[in-house]
């Protein structure tokens, strides 16, 4: 069986979570390494936070360029 590093579930072949699953190596602060899969759920819900990220970045660099307008 195959975890998912995020979520923990199976993401093996036939658990409905292998589509779209991409492999990860996660390094942990004792030293350790973590190799597995993240699986399609959480690779959407992740790609979801990034994209909400560079929203975010991109508000706060229009609104720094919109007080240098406004002086």
């Amino acid at each position: 069986m195959e975890l998912c590093l995020e979520c923990k579930e199976d993401c093996s072949w036939g658990s409905g979570r292998f589509i779209n699953r991409y492999p990860r190596v996660q390094y942990k602060e004792n030293g350790f390494v973590d190799e597995g899969y993240v699986c399609g759920w959480c690779s959407s819900e992740i790609d979801k936070l990034i994209e909400e990220e560079k929203w975010l970045m991109n508000m706060k660099e229009w609104l720094m360029n919109m007080k240098d307008l406004v002086v």
